[in-house]
C-alpha cells in the first residue's frame, strides 16, 4: 500500500529511474561538497595526490577532451588503451541488462580517473562510460605512459600510484555493492 500514499510524481517506473532520481536528491542536498567548476588539467593531477614534478612531467603527455552530455566516451569491448582524469561534469558507467536494456552501475564525478584497468591490462574495456552532463577531461594514452616511464620514472611511479588508488576504491565499491545484494536476498529468503 505504500505506492498509494506516495504522489504519483515520486513513483518511478523502473528503480533504475528512482535511484537517478535519489541520487539527484543526494548530489543536490550536498552541493557544497561536490566540486561544481571542475578542475584544471594541474589541479585534476595534483588532486590524485601527485607531487608537482610528477605532474609537471606529466601534463605535456596529456590532451584535453570535452564531450557533451549523452556522448559515449568508453565503448564496451574497445581495446583503446587510454586512461582518463575527469576534471568536470559527470560521467556514467553502464552495462547491457537483458531485457532492461541499460543499468548504470557508478556515477563518477571530477577527480576520478577512468578507463585504468585497460590502460594496465590492455585488455578490452568492460563497460560503457557516457557523460550524463557536458565533460571536460583529460586523456593519457599508454604511448605516452611508456615515454613517461622512460624519460622519468619517478613521474609515472607516482601516476602508477594513483591508478591503484582509483582501482582500490572500485573495488571497495564493488565490495559495498555484493555485501548489499548479499543482504537483500538473504532478508528476501528469510521472508518467504
Amino acid at each position: 500500500g505504500l505506492a498509494n500514499r506516495l504522489p504519483p510524481e515520486r513513483v518511478c517506473a523502473r528503480l533504475e529511474d528512482a535511484v537517478a532520481e535519489a541520487e539527484a536528491a543526494l548530489l543536490a542536498r550536498h552541493a557544497g561538497h561536490v566540486i561544481e567548476d571542475g578542475f584544471s588539467a594541474e589541479a585534476g593531477l595534483l588532486a590524485l595526490g601527485m607531487p608537482q614534478a610528477a605532474v609537471t612531467a606529466l601534463l605535456p603527455r596529456v590532451s584535453e577532451l570535452a564531450f557533451e552530455a549523452g556522448d559515449l566516451v568508453i565503448r564496451i569491448g574497445d581495446r583503446s588503451t587510454s586512461v582518463f582524469l575527469l576534471l568536470e561534469g559527470r560521467l556514467d558507467v553502464t552495462l547491457a541488462v537483458t531485457g532492461e536494456g541499460r543499468m548504470r552501475v557508478a556515477t563518477f564525478n571530477p577527480g576520478t580517473l577512468v578507463g585504468e584497468m585497460a590502460l594496465l591490462s590492455g585488455t578490452p574495456r568492460s563497460a560503457d562510460v557516457v557523460a550524463r552532463t557536458p565533460v571536460r577531461c583529460v586523456c593519457l594514452e599508454m604511448e605516452a605512459l611508456t615515454q613517461l616511464r622512460r624519460d622519468d620514472p619517478e613521474a609515472a611511479w607516482h601516476l602508477l600510484i594513483a591508478i591503484s588508488r582509483q582501482i582500490e576504491r572500485n573495488l571497495r565499491m564493488v565490495n559495498a555493492a555484493v555485501v548489499s545484494y548479499e543482504e537483500e536476498a538473504c532478508s528476501f529468503l528469510k521472508e518467504r
